[in-house]
């Protein structure tokens, strides 16, 4: 099915992977990989209705979610496309993560430390995480976020 209608490769540098088919089959893969693949993933990716099609819907994955569905279908796998078994055997091979998704484990740390008043930056230099995880973390709780004010906002007293 992923050699037959969907998409193997790279963007940025980083892995992707995509399926295109009708809304049960999608529905059913989606329910498939993060019950046996992608089950400690804090986000989870929505499968879209295709524009322009009456009943074609598609979900992409990039970064480590990608990687992880590409070694599960891909490695040591007997039945493939050779030109997607090439991608997939370069991405398998290269891949070095660069933004990690976090698990439940990392997520709690990130939690925690938000509840106790961590700043922003204590926690990126503590976990080794980017801000936009501990923005996203910080919204998945409900707490507060705070909007920048655009630099022609800010009241200049001279």
């Amino acid at each position: 099915m992923i050699d037959g209608d969907g998409s193997i490769g790279y963007s940025r540098g980083e892995p992707i992977f995509s399926l295109i088919a009708n809304e049960l089959m999608v529905k059913e893969f989606h329910n498939y990989i993060y019950k046996y693949i992608l089950y400690n993933s804090v986000y989870r990716t929505k499968y879209l209705k295709k524009k322009g099609t009456k009943s074609s819907f598609s979900m992409s994955f990039g970064s480590t979610d990608a990687y992880k569905l590409i070694n599960h279908f891909y490695f040591d796998s007997k039945v493939f496309l050779e030109r997607k078994k090439k991608i997939a055997d370069s991405i398998i091979q290269n891949y070095k993560p660069i933004n990690k998704k976090y698990g439940f484990e990392e997520y709690s740390k990130i939690a925690d430390l938000l509840i106790q008043n961590y700043k922003h930056r204590e926690i990126t230099e503590e976990l080794n995480v980017s801000f936009s995880t501990v923005g996203l973390v910080k919204k998945s709780l409900g707490l507060s976020i705070r909007s920048r004010k655009r630099l022609n906002e800010v009241d200049w007293k001279i």
